[in-house]
């Protein structure tokens, strides 16, 4: 996957010393790899062939039972990573407060 959009979300979770996953939909397989038509004003779901515009939809609906099973799977269970004091060196020297 190719993409710039969530290191600036993935940054700024950090420094609030939050846990952060992203959930991605990939919408665009790399333009030029695939022949499509062109239609003005389209977004490239709308260039897909009937079947494959069905496939995305069928994926896009999805994802909201896909984000409720991992909050329920996740939310029992013991975080141990160090997240939450990522940002401990810089309170502690009164450089990053919050």
């Amino acid at each position: 996957m190719v993409g710039m959009t969530l290191v600036p979300e993935a940054f700024l979770a950090k420094e609030l010393e939050m846990y952060y996953g992203a959930i991605c939909y990939i919408t665009n397989y790399a333009e030029g790899i695939k022949r499509m038509p062109y239609k003005k004003g389209v977004l490239f779901e709308g260039t897909l062939p009937e079947k494959e515009k069905e496939l995305a939809q069928e994926s896009l609906a999805l994802i909201p039972s896909i984000i409720k099973d991992a909050i329920i799977k996740l939310a029992d269970t013991p975080r141990i990573c160090p997240c939450k004091d990522a940002m401990l060196r810089y309170r502690k020297k009164n450089l990053f407060k919050f």
